[in-house]
């Protein structure tokens, strides 16, 4: 029966093939159901014989979903003989593979469906997606390691490769037309049904961010690579004459690929208050440049120039993971440190301004690198002043060691610094010396201040270089700034001169120099923050920071101590007392 004769009120057929794949398939079950098609979406499972329990998954799902098929073959089959098997069931005027380690953000569906809708000339379509090394996390939800663009579609791109992506939709009545996947090959059979496509019809880029793609090291395509690129360049010989010459435009594609520990990502911190075209820019070079695992967590101290919206947005596109919106200008450092706290797993927390626009990629991984491979750096960034520093090299590793603080507008605190040191300063009012405060904190450590080699890895809006300061007057010396957003540039001259006036800054310096002030900084309002208003975030950092205790306590009492390990136990121990007062209380009294 053809495709023409077929009645259903469902608008797309999703494929899902699965074979070993028990511990994906509630996600991706419990993702498909949630896509805002609704009914108007056929879910079809087509287990090939698997040995695990999908079969139990799957029937569960089926109580409360009738739109839920599902298939088992008593025999293994291939991939595509699945998708095959699963096209030929399908009552759906549209098609998508819903690959089970997947997952699509919840209105993916609908806007592709949408689009061929509008437009009966495309026969595919597909979007950009973000890519994660993180099994069962969520498109709203993920701790993200590189991302990929799709290059808009003409055919001179078919014979670069398959760039159509992991998470197309076409229309089912193509099957009738040129046929069904070709399934002797095991791997790029979707590549060379693609081509066969773009013989005949025209696809669609959508540019715009709708899955997520879990880079499976032991999927088909990443654990027989050669296999694949073995079917690979047989498809495009034998396309080579039908399609036009290959075009060099390729995907932007980025991403980390070394495997990872679960708390082996960043934190990526940023603070926003209003200047919405300046955030705009900085995070969506952050998105489409960064390929270490990271995490993007925004605080907003209270916008109101559309800032808040486009936050909002960029939550619900994937870009932002945590998303505090605050009823009141808090100031840089406490919003900071609520930045910092929120991901409390993390191996590493960066701060960056919403005035930085990151233009090159492997940025990340780069300071990471340095911080892992170089144990005496205490913080780590890149430099966006006009003056440059010596350069040196530490491990193999270019650096520019510096002897006062770095710049904050873009800095990396590892994990090891902050149970040192504990967080930034809350006493410097809502703008500034936080930075400069940390740095004297680490100096006071014995740790380095250091910049990465490379200067130009950015731009510091709105000209491109941080601004230039009178040490006498603190005024304002930059030529753009001051000229282009003169209010705010006052505003920002204003507060510096009041902390350095005014506030505990100088008093500071000299107590951490002389040991009178610890250099271990709580964060109390940040904390209060948390314990109110994310009570579970809350426990786990009381967790992370008693464990830390215990474990300097016992290495306090081994035979192997250094004074060092004395001075990190003595500011620390004030931190976990600080966190934990009941279980420190406990601790002292078995030490």
């Amino acid at each position: 029966m053809s495709f023409t004769s077929i009645m259903s009120d469902f608008i797309v057929s999703a494929i899902v093939s699965t074979y070993a794949s028990e511990r994906f398939l509630e996600g991706c079950l419990s993702g498909l159901v949630q896509q805002t098609l609704g009914e108007k979406l056929e879910i079809i499972v087509i287990d090939s014989g698997s040995p695990e329990n999908e079969n139990a998954i799957v029937r569960r799902f089926q109580k409360e979903h009738l739109n839920i098929v599902y298939l088992r073959t008593e025999e293994r089959e291939s991939l595509y003989s699945a998708w095959n098997r699963g096209i030929r069931m399908a009552r759906g005027r549209y098609i998508s593979n819903a690959n089970t380690d997947d997952r699509l953000k919840s209105d993916a569906f609908e806007v592709m469906a949408s689009v061929l809708d509008g437009n009966p000339e495309v026969a595919l379509v597909y979007a950009d997606y973000y890519i994660t090394a993180t099994e069962n996390q969520t498109f709203e939800n993920h701790t993200r390691m590189g991302v990929c663009v799709r290059p808009d579609f003409h055919p001179a791109i078919m014979l670069s490769g398959c760039q159509m992506g992991p998470q197309p939709m076409w229309r089912r009545s193509l099957h009738d037309e040129i046929g069904y996947f070709d399934t002797r090959y095991s791997s790029a059979a979707d590549y060379e049904f693609w081509c066969r496509i773009a013989l005949r019809h025209s696809m669609r880029h959508i540019p715009a961010f709708l899955g997520l793609y879990f880079h499976n090291s032991s999927g088909m395509v990443n654990r027989a690579h050669r296999l694949s690129l073995d079917e690979t360049r047989a498809i495009q010989s034998d396309y080579r004459d039908r399609l036009p010459p290959g075009s060099r435009i390729k995907a932007h594609e980025y991403y980390y690929t070394k495997v990872h520990e679960p708390s082996d990502f960043v934190n990526i911190g940023m603070v926003t208050f209003n200047r919405l075209a300046f955030t705009r820019r900085a995070i969506e070079a952050l998105v489409l440049n960064t390929d270490y695992p990271h995490v993007l967590t925004v605080v907003d101290n209270a916008s109101t120039d559309g800032t808040r919206e486009y936050l909002l947005e960029q939550k619900k596109n994937g870009a932002i993971r945590n998303l505090i919106l605050m009823d009141e200008n808090i100031g840089v450092a406490k919003a900071s440190n609520i930045a910092w706290i929120t991901e409390p797993e993390a191996g590493f927390y960066l701060k960056l301004d919403n005035d930085i626009v990151i233009n090159k990629a492997g940025w990340l991984t780069a300071l990471v690198e340095a911080a892992q491979k170089i144990s005496k750096i205490g913080v780590v960034g890149y430099n966006f002043e006009s003056r440059s520093y010596p350069l040196c090299s530490r491990r193999g590793i270019p650096i520019r060691l510096k002897k006062e603080n770095v710049g904050g507008a873009c800095v990396l605190i590892p994990r090891r610094t902050w149970l040192k040191l504990g967080f930034w300063c809350e006493n410097y009012g809502l703008y500034g010396e936080e930075d400069a405060d940390y740095g004297c904190r680490v100096r006071n450590a014995g740790l380095w201040n250091a910049y990465m080699e490379d200067e130009d890895i950015g731009l510091h809006l709105p000209g491109g270089k941080a601004d230039v300061i009178d040490l006498k007057t603190l005024d304002c010396l930059y030529e753009k700034e001051p000229v282009v957003d003169a209010r705010y540039r006052e505003w920002k001259d204003d507060q510096r001169r009041r902390n350095m006036e005014q506030s505990d800054y100088r008093n500071n310096l000299k107590g951490y120099a002389s040991g009178t002030i610890s250099l271990v900084q709580p964060a109390p309002f940040a904390y209060s923050f948390v314990k109110a208003m994310y009570p579970a975030k809350y426990e786990s950092i009381k967790r992370i920071c008693f464990e830390a205790h215990i474990r300097i306590r016992i290495f306090k009492k081994s035979k192997t101590v250094f004074a060092s390990s004395r001075k990190t136990y003595a500011v620390f121990s004030r931190f976990a007392t600080y966190m934990y007062p009941e279980e420190a209380m406990v601790s002292s009294s078995h030490t």
